[in-house]
């Protein structure tokens, strides 16, 4: 992947941010206390799914997670 690819990813990400924490609020799995986020426990695996799915519906952009780009690192 090129600089310029990440670029755009990064930017999509951003866009999607939004959507991505409403339904990490929805799930619980969430937090806003004063003004910062705090995310429960192995939610990072869901937000990676939710962020995965929306870059493809939206962008059409077949993004791998952290998770799937490195398979032998154990995140949460």
């Amino acid at each position: 992947m090129n600089i310029f690819e990440k670029i755009k990813i990064n930017k999509c990400l951003k866009k999607i941010e939004p959507d991505v924490d409403k339904k990490l609020i929805e799930m619980d799995l969430l937090k806003i206390v004063n003004g910062k986020k705090e995310y429960a426990f192995g939610s990072v695996n869901v937000k990676w799914q939710i962020q995965k799915e929306l870059m493809k519906e939206r962008f059409n952009i077949d993004w791998k997670t952290p998770q799937e780009e490195n398979p032998n690192i154990n995140f949460d």
